[in-house]
């Protein structure tokens, strides 16, 4: 997976464009940021396996990044039985208690504001257990950083990001005709590796924040 170093560096190059004359290095990172944002939404999130132990003391996961709201599977008991996602609305409605349950794990509830997914009931002693989450990737702000959290998964939607990165880059300096064609170019990769057509919107108007 790229870092954002390697990512501005490809950006620049897609724009044939390594001077900072028409775009610094933090408006490039910002426009990276926003395309990362938007690859993520489109595609119901970067899927992320959270693990560790839960308890009376600690009944939770937490998890690294914004919790999105479609989860295509559960998780697990650590060398034990599969658990299925509940919804947070619905676990108060039908097991109002689920709170101060304890007992061998079931569910996992996600608390999206709060970036941590909840086990229900809850064991006394401690349980390692590990869940399966979709989740909006954290900016990248360090050289360093990988994109989409460093899930391989997500690799095959580089170049699309690219493209969108350029076209909101270009937006910015009104160049809507080049703006539009990179991000069909974007489109057409999303669909090459499987992207509903229906869930891509046309080009945001929107442009990346200066950094």
């Amino acid at each position: 997976m790229w870092t954002l170093s390697q990512a501005r560096t490809h950006l620049s190059n897609r724009l044939a464009e390594e001077s900072t004359v028409f775009w610094s290095s933090a408006q490039r990172d910002a426009a990276i940021n926003e395309a990362q944002r938007f690859i993520a939404a489109v595609t119901r999130g970067v899927p992320l396996t959270a693990s560790g132990a839960v308890d009376t003391t600690t009944r939770y996961l937490a998890i690294s990044g914004k919790l999105l709201g479609e989860y295509p599977t559960a998780g697990r008991i650590a060398g034990g039985a599969a658990l299925r996602y509940v919804p947070q609305e619905v676990a108060d409605a039908i097991f109002p208690d689920w709170m101060t349950a304890v007992g061998t794990p079931r569910w996992v509830i996600p608390a999206p504001n709060e970036s941590r997914v909840y086990l229900a009931p809850v064991p006394t002693t401690s349980l390692a257990v590990a869940v399966n989450v979709s989740i909006l990737p954290a900016d990248l702000s360090a050289d360093g950083d990988a994109l989409f959290a460093d899930e391989v998964v997500m690799e095959k939607y580089q170049g699309a990001l690219l493209n969108i990165a350029a076209s909101l880059l270009l937006l910015k300096e009104r160049y809507d005709q080049d703006a539009e064609r990179f991000y069909q170019f974007a489109v057409q990769e999303m669909q090459a590796v499987g992207v509903d057509p229906a869930r891509i919107p046309p080009l945001p108007r929107q442009v990346a924040q200066d950094g």
